[in-house]
């Protein structure tokens, strides 16, 4: 029962974009030998984000939300039976 309400949940939250968030920090040493002269090291910062979202359009994702908020309400109701 619990399952059926998480899937119900997940289902609808593809009605909202999605946001990513990520980074990376990369440090770089530079051989003495390929210039004759020292380098310093480096570090270098990254950061990047991606933001999703998917149209419904013919109503797809809605009614497969739909599809599973009922599946949830119907082993609701035959849980609510066996008692």
């Amino acid at each position: 029962l619990t399952q059926a309400r998480a899937l119900g949940d997940f289902a609808s939250g593809e009605l909202f974009p999605t946001l990513g968030l990520g980074g990376n920090v990369a440090r770089f040493n530079q051989p003495e030998a390929s210039f004759g002269f020292a380098i310093p090291p480096r570090t270098v910062y990254s950061v990047n984000a991606a933001l999703n979202y998917e149209a419904d359009i013919f109503g797809r994702i809605r009614a497969g939300s739909r599809a599973a908020m009922n599946d949830a309400l119907a082993q609701e109701a035959v849980a609510e039976n066996v008692r």
